[in-house]
């Protein structure tokens, strides 16, 4: 069973999805990325966002060379939709 999602964690989950969209570099977003997974793991650690974004980040971490972060960056941003549901 979840726990249900503060407030304060969906805000850090948006700042880390905005934070994939910017024009930085890829180590900045491979660690924004990995912190959004962590985040994910502490709401519902068996979650479908947590375990799609674990297997996409494999998948990145396999193709560092020719990865965008565009299905990272969908997966947090579905996830922060459907936290934002729950709240209200």
């Amino acid at each position: 069973m979840a726990k249900p999602i503060t407030l304060s964690q969906l805000e850090e989950l948006k700042r880390f999805n905005n934070n994939l969209s910017l024009y930085s570099s890829q180590e900045y977003k491979e660690y924004m990325a990995d912190n959004a997974l962590q985040m994910l793991n502490d709401i519902e650690f068996f979650g479908a966002f947590h375990r799609k974004l674990m297997v996409e980040l494999g998948i990145y971490y396999f193709h560092k060379d020719k990865y965008d972060f565009n299905m990272i960056n969908f997966i947090i941003s579905n996830a922060v939709k459907h936290y934002e549901e729950q709240i209200n």
